[in-house]
Parts: C-alpha cells; sequence; structure tokens
C-alpha cells in the first residue's frame, strides 16, 4: 500500500467524486485499492505492473495506449495522477474519451503545473521520486486545450485541491508511513478534513470530471463550488451547475 493512494482515496471522499457505477476502469491501478471501495458490475484495473491484492477485480498488466479493449465501454473511467507520466498525453486522452459509454463519465486528478512541496528547494527532486518525467503537471487552461482538440462535445468540471498543510508536512509523513503506516494513514484523514478548508489554488492537484454533453447528468454537477467548462467557455460558480448521482 502506498501514503498516496491512501490519500487520493480520502481526498475523492472529500469531494464526494462519483467513481462508483456500471463498468468501472481504473488506469494505473497498482493493487486496485481505490477499485475495492467502489460499488460496481465489472471492476477492471490497468496497469504496467499490477499488484493483485483484491477480489473482485480483473487486472490487465499492460499499457493503456497498447492494450486492445476490443468493443468494452465503460461508464466510469478513473485516471488518477497518470497523465503526467503520459508523453502523448493527446494520445491518451483521446483514447480514454472512446472508450466511455455514452453516459460514461471520466474522473481525473493530475498536479498543478504549479505544485510546491515544502521546502520548495527540493521540488525538482520530489519530480524525479514521483516519476515526472515528461512534466511536472497542468494548467486548467492547458487540460482544457486538450480535450478541446477531441472534439467539442465535452463537458468538463474543475475542482483545485491545494492540500496546503499535507504539502508542507510530506517529508515527514512520507517517513511515518515507513515506520507507522496505519498511524499515517489515521492522522491523514485529519489533514484531508483541514485541507478541504483551503482547496482552492494552484500549488496542489486539480481534479476534474469529463463527461459527454448529452449525458443523462443533465441535472447535476461535480460538487458545490466546482468550476465548469462548456465549450471551452467557463460558467461561473454562481450558475447552476450539475449534480452526479
Amino acid at each position: 500500500m502506498r501514503m498516496g493512494t491512501i490519500l487520493r482515496s480520502l481526498i475523492i471522499a472529500e469531494l464526494q467524486l462519483p467513481i462508483s457505477g456500471g463498468k468501472v476502469l481504473d488506469i494505473g491501478c497498482y493493487d486496485g485499492y481505490l477499485l475495492s471501495t467502489i460499488n460496481a458490475e465489472k471492476k477492471v484495473g490497468i496497469d504496467i505492473s499490477p499488484v493483485p491484492r483484491h477480489s473482485g477485480i480483473e487486472y490487465i498488466q499492460g499499457d493503456f495506449l497498447d492494450y486492445d479493449f476490443g468493443e468494452e465501454r465503460f461508464d466510469r473511467i478513473l485516471a488518477m495522477d497518470v497523465l503526467e507520466h503520459i508523453e502523448r498525453d493527446d494520445l491518451f486522452l483521446e483514447k480514454l474519451v472512446n472508450l466511455l459509454s455514452e453516459e460514461g463519465i471520466a474522473i481525473m486528478s493530475v498536479p498543478s503545473k504549479n505544485i510546491r512541496i515544502f521546502p520548495g528547494f527540493l521540488q525538482n527532486w520530489v519530480d524525479k521520486k514521483w516519476g515526472h518525467h515528461y512534466r511536472r503537471g497542468y494548467t486548467q487552461s492547458e487540460i482544457e486545450e486538450l480535450f478541446g482538440n477531441i472534439g467539442n462535445n465535452l463537458d468538463i468540471e474543475f475542482q483545485p485541491w491545494s492540500y496546503p498543510i499535507f504539502r508542507h508536512l510530506y517529508f515527514p509523513l512520507s517517513i511515518m508511513w515507513r515506520v507507522l503506516p496505519s498511524v499515517t494513514a489515521g492522522l491523514l484523514k485529519s489533514i484531508v478534513r483541514l485541507d478541504a478548508k483551503y482547496k482552492h489554488g494552484d500549488s496542489g492537484k486539480i481534479y476534474f470530471v469529463v463527461y459527454r454533453r448529452n449525458n443523462k447528468s443533465d441535472s447535476a454537477k461535480l460538487l458545490k463550488g466546482a468550476i465548469t467548462v462548456v465549450n471551452n467557455h467557463q460558467i461561473p460558480q454562481d450558475q447552476p451547475q450539475r449534480e452526479y448521482s
């Protein structure tokens, strides 16, 4: 189990992201922990080096871009902190969108291009440790542009997650995780609840949901305060947005 896996699952729960569904694909699933926490009729995880630890999951060892899914389509596709590791991120997103069912939703996260782990002078070392070989992260406008090149029938909802407390405690938490993982996991729960009060900003992560404009979730939004981009135009936060069930 990785500390980042626990952290992501806690943030997803805090943001109430709609990761459960019919057929769910987790790209970069590692041990399948995130899939093990959701309700779905079918759970598929793909990873270059998967570590199967949970029952009820179809593990695929392979490269997402190279793997042939045939005619299968998914109601939920998860790609948490994956895109920044992909050299051809444009091809990755094009394939991801094509694998969505007609009413499917993609839930993703990436580091912000301006992510800053304390102390700042170690950020380059952190980038290498996290495998950021192609890029550190993205801005919201860069994500919009990537999806805009795929087609104009997609809506995106963004939610920044600046997590200032976690960023400042990253190194001591990493050490604690190696020695006392259960204690650290409990501490992460408290940190996520506190960081939720200060989630806006561009020094952490960006969480976002992508769906086709004609899907059935016409009545809903990601969560209160999310920024919705429709056809490359932002909807102000005080206007009605969609709300996922």
